[in-house]
C-alpha cells in the first residue's frame, strides 16, 4: 500500500478508523456495556441508546453532511467532544464507524476488513454504505 495516497483527511477514512479503533477495543477489553466504548466511562448509556434507536436518522444526516459541509465542520459536529448539536449527542461518528466495520467484518472477515482501505475504492464503498438504509441495525 502506497501510505502517501491514504486520504487522511477525508471523513469517510475518520469513520473507517475509528471503527477499526473500537473493534479492536472490544476485542481486547470486554466491557460490562457497549457503551463505554464510546464514553470511555460509565455514563455513556444515554448516548449508546439514543444511537441505536437513530441509527438510519443518524446514518442519513452524516451523509447529508458529508456531502456539503467542509471537513472541519464534519469533524467539529460528527467527531468532538464540541460538537452534537444536530442530535444533542456528540462524536455520534464513532458508532456509524463502529456500524460499518463490525458489518463489512460480516461480509468479508476481519483481515479484510483491517487492510481494506488498501483498495483505491474503499471510500467508494463507505459512501455506498452510508447511502443504504436499514439493513445495518446491531444489537448489542
Amino acid at each position: 500500500m502506497d501510505w502517501s495516497k491514504v486520504q487522511w483527511t477525508n471523513p469517510l477514512n475518520w469513520l473507517y478508523r475509528e471503527g477499526i479503533a473500537t473493534d479492536l477495543s472490544r476485542q481486547v477489553v470486554d466491557l460490562m456495556h457497549p457503551s463505554i466504548y464510546f464514553s470511555y466511562n460509565d455514563e455513556g448509556k444515554d448516548w449508546y441508546d439514543f444511537a441505536q434507536a437513530n441509527t438510519t436518522k443518524i446514518k442519513q444526516a452524516f451523509n447529508e453532511d458529508y456531502k456539503v459541509l467542509t471537513t472541519e465542520e464534519i469533524f467539529h459536529e460528527w467527531f468532538s467532544i464540541n460538537g452534537g448539536r444536530k442530535f444533542g449527542y456528540n462524536r455520534l461518528a464513532y458508532f456509524l464507524g463502529d456500524l460499518f466495520v463490525r458489518k463489512y467484518k460480516g461480509k468479508h472477515g476481519e483481515i479484510a476488513t483491517i487492510t481494506a482501505w488498501k483498495d483505491p475504492a474503499f471510500e467508494v464503498n463507505i459512501a455506498q454504505w452510508l447511502s443504504q438504509e436499514g439493513e445495518d441495525i446491531y444489537v448489542e
